[in-house]
């Protein structure tokens, strides 16, 4: 698809921009007027470098495991020759937030 195609962003905010509406721009295109709006806001903002395409990483991960403990895992694993089950799995410190309901049933 060439950059100017209606379906791309710079399409949309050339259409916005040439007195389309938001609403009616999301409609034709199938998307939200959210959506649509983002893409006019960072044109007007950036030009048209706001129009790439951007990493959808998070900036930051609070919940991530420490690096220690990363580190705890891998060499369990190594030292096991990649056959990680339930008893070397015992030895591996507690994660320290839960995400509510029952923990999995283990599977032999």
């Amino acid at each position: 698809m060439h950059s100017n195609a209606r379906s791309s962003p710079l399409g949309m905010v050339l259409l916005v921009i040439g007195g389309e509406s938001v609403a009616r721009v999301a409609r034709g295109m199938g998307m939200s007027r959210q959506c649509v709006s983002k893409w006019v806001r960072r044109y007007r903002e950036e030009g048209r470098a706001g129009l790439e395409d951007r990493s959808s990483r998070p900036r930051c991960s609070p919940m991530r495991t420490s690096r220690e403990v990363e580190e705890q895992v891998l060499r369990s694993v190594a030292s096991v020759g990649m056959r990680l089950t339930g008893e070397p799995l015992k030895t591996l410190p507690a994660p320290h937030y839960s995400l509510g309901g029952k923990p999995p049933t283990p599977r032999m």
